[in-house]
């Protein structure tokens, strides 16, 4: 017989006491067993130490101090849920035998921010007199008109043009981070081609893969039309990004950036030569171990060759198929005809050949800042709870664009009695949902599986409704073209708990997007408590980005953090209503009423009126003009003002304002601080980093963890900027 894990102390006794103990109820085995558990943690101690020993095992905490026996200096520890200094560290003395070379620069540049980065030494592309004896043919002047590929990579970090210098100095701005090193180098685009620059390009955005989706129709113009996004809109494909490489130099087709039209159709188009003159394609973006797209139709995947890369902004006529002759001997050629066209700048598919299928299914990538919202990014699992209900719901239809297998999930969870269960969802389809009822003391979790982000699509107005003390959970899905309306149900007399969070979520605000990405209802709240709600609700709202929120018909306390609130720029608030309201690392666009609040590293996109400003704080905060709100602490503009003269303070407000790489939720630089986004803003929250949703990015840190990186790698002599492309 094995002996049980936790009695081994308990197995070594002498057997009469082994005996003796039941009859006095087991005091031995209990005591032993307290004493076994620490026993084992001291163990786990031990064996610990000796993986701490290295840099690919140890734990985060040792990481700088491996680091300080290598002399590794100048770096800021991030949070250990950004990213690590481990890779840095490890690879410390593979840069000093390489140091000074551009492959280091690139490998720092990755090492140290986490963002893929490609080094240009600019003297290479600077044209100069040449003397006959020393002749470069490529050091020419003009750049050949007639090469569209060339010419769509000008002024970026894959160019091969020549440019007159530059004399500006290189953009290097220096900006003070708390708790870090003493500067931060921020972007800035000047001072690119000179003798003494290097540039170091970087690609900010995330590549979020999507995997088999179910395209959109747009019937409206026209059939076999579709977009890759499940929203409907018009959205650019972004190249999934490959940055473990181990030699070579950063290519286009390794970083996270918008996929080129060009590109993919000179490979398409050599592709198909290939196969023409009785060769095998060398595949780059829609290599089998790594494709940036895939299309599927009721057959099955189309092949690369069927893929016909175009122009699709007026596809109200569809380009004609393209037919490829393939030798197949000894018997007669092979014929084959594209099957569909694909604008990877749009993020549009269509049908050019063939029957129409039943249905559409598309792997892609876009892009976005950081992991919130719904995404197939990893997510925490929750705890394993024997007396939790699971349920498991893939699609079941894929010739209906809406399946049905979450609603038959639900059903199925009320004919068993409505009990405390999780229902996962393990795809990235779009289901029908309907309302949700839920009993007194119930508790209910629908998520997304790690690496699915599906979709629901509630017919009408989703209505949840909680019974007293109940608790319902949406994690890791999109909620599109239906507002949420909460009901909450309490017994007269009686006090009641009722709780709904919505974890690594985004309800679309706006409810729906067009396809230009302009939201269809942006007066209507993504979520809203129903008049008929008779009891308080604890609202909370992790990693998510979420539209209007209208929350006055009941008293609802709000925990919000790591999260965008978007108003959609009409008149009525942002966050309408909240009771007792906790924010924290949040945008908001628009306005704020709430009963009263504590807010840290948030900015307040407009006016936010509080009605119990004796109570609460706001710290580390972007503050508009106008805002009533109770005491502030190290906010904005507020410090900026008080540095001033009165008679310049207008145009300290005028310039003391949060300005964004887009504000239409759709889009790859969505909430995004832009470069000329003011400095306070970008590195005033209390970590140092920027204000917002994106304080978790430590973006500051990550540039100056760079600039300390390259004063110690750089070659004798140069100057480096850092250049963000996306």
């Amino acid at each position: 017989m094995t002996t049980p894990p936790t009695e081994k102390l308990f197995a070594l006794l002498p057997t009469i006491y082994k005996l003796r103990d039941p009859d006095q109820g087991e005091p031995l085995r209990v005591l032993l067993g307290i004493i076994e558990a620490q026993l084992d943690r001291v163990q786990g101690d031990i064996a610990q130490l000796y993986d701490n020993w290295f840099i690919e095992t140890c734990q985060e905490w040792v990481v700088p101090y491996i680091g300080d026996l290598l002399g590794v200096r100048g770096q800021y520890a991030y949070d250990e849920k950004t990213i690590s200094l481990r890779p840095f560290v490890a690879n410390t003395i593979g840069y000093r035998r390489r140091k000074g070379t551009v492959s280091v620069l690139e490998q720092l540049a990755q090492d140290t921010t986490g963002w893929p980065g490609r080094a240009v030494e600019f003297f290479q592309l600077l044209a100069t007199t040449q003397n006959l004896n020393h002749f470069r043919g490529i050091d020419l002047r003009t750049p050949d008109l007639r090469d569209t590929n060339a010419l769509e990579l000008l002024d970026g970090p894959f160019e091969t043009a020549m440019h007159f210098a530059e004399i500006r100095r290189i953009g290097a701005i220096d900006t003070p981070v708390a708790g870090g090193p003493t500067t931060a180098m921020l972007a800035s685009p000047r001072g690119k081609y000179n003798l003494p620059n290097v540039g170091i390009f970087l690609w900010r955005l995330l590549a979020i893969a999507v995997e088999r989706a179910p395209a959109i129709p747009m019937t409206a113009v026209g059939p076999g039309r579709y977009t890759f996004s499940q929203l409907g809109n018009d959205a650019p494909l972004f190249n999934p990004s490959r940055t473990d490489l181990e030699t070579g130099r950063i290519v286009e087709s390794d970083v996270p950036g918008p996929l080129r039209a060009r590109a993919l159709y000179d490979e398409s188009r050599a592709g198909r030569h290939a196969l023409h003159e009785g060769g095998e394609p060398v595949w780059t973006y829609f290599a089998p171990a790594r494709p940036s797209l895939r299309v599927f139709d009721d057959s099955g995947e189309i092949a690369p060759e069927l893929i016909q890369v175009c122009n699709l902004s007026g596809w109200s006529t569809l380009p004609p198929a393209r037919t490829i002759t393939i030798p197949d001997p000894p018997g007669p050629p092979i014929t084959k005809t594209t099957r569909v066209a694909v604008d990877p700048t749009l993020g549009r598919v269509a049908i050019v050949s063939g029957a129409m299928p039943k249905a559409l299914l598309v792997s892609y990538s876009f892009g976005f800042s950081a992991p919130l919202g719904g995404g197939s990014y990893s997510r925490p699992d929750p705890t394993p709870d024997p007396t939790v209900k699971a349920y498991a719901v893939t699609a079941v239809d894929r010739t209906q664009l809406v399946d049905a297998a979450l609603a038959t999930a639900l059903s199925q969870w009320v004919t068993d009695g409505s009990p405390r269960a999780v229902i996962s969802i393990g795809d990235n389809a779009m289901y029908d949902v309907p309302d949700i009822a839920l009993p007194s003391a119930g508790m209910l979790t629908i998520r997304a599986l790690d690496g699915f982000r599906p979709v629901l699509k509630p017919r009408a107005t989703w209505k949840l409704t909680l019974a007293a003390n109940a608790g319902l959970t949406l994690s890791g899905v999109v909620v599109s073209g239906a507002a949420i309306d909460v009901v909450t149900q309490q017994p007269a007399g009686t006090s009641a708990d009722h709780t709904l969070t919505i974890a690594d979520c985004t309800l679309v605000p706006g409810l729906s997007l067009d396809e230009t990405g302009a939201p269809q209802s942006a007066t209507t709240p993504s979520l809203q408590i129903d008049p008929a709600a008779s009891g308080p609700l604890a609202l909370v709202i992790d990693h998510s980005i979420v539209g209007r929120l209208d929350l006055r018909n009941t008293p609802t306390t709000l925990t919000a953090t790591d999260a965008i609130i978007d108003g959609c720029g009409t008149a009525d608030p942002a966050l309408w209503g909240a009771g007792d309201t906790t924010v924290e690392r949040v945008t908001i666009f628009g306005a704020t009423t709430a009963r009263s609040i504590e807010a840290s590293d948030v900015i307040f996109g407009d006016t936010a009126i509080v009605e119990r400003t004796q109570i609460g704080c706001v710290r580390f905060s972007f503050v508009a003009d106008g805002s009533q709100l109770p005491r502030r602490y190290m906010c904005q503009p507020d410090l900026a003002l008080a540095k001033v003269d009165a008679a310049d303070q207008p145009l300290v407000l005028v310039r003391m304002k949060p300005s964004y790489t887009s504000v239409h939720y759709g889009d790859p630089g969505y909430a995004q601080l832009d470069a000329m986004c003011p400095d306070e803003i970008k590195t005033g929250a209390d970590n140092g980093a920027e204000m917002g949703a994106f304080n978790l990015l430590q973006q500051p840190q990550r540039f100056s963890n760079l600039a300390a990186a390259l004063a110690e790698y750089l070659r004798f002599g140069l100057e480096a900027g850092t250049f963000l492309v996306t």
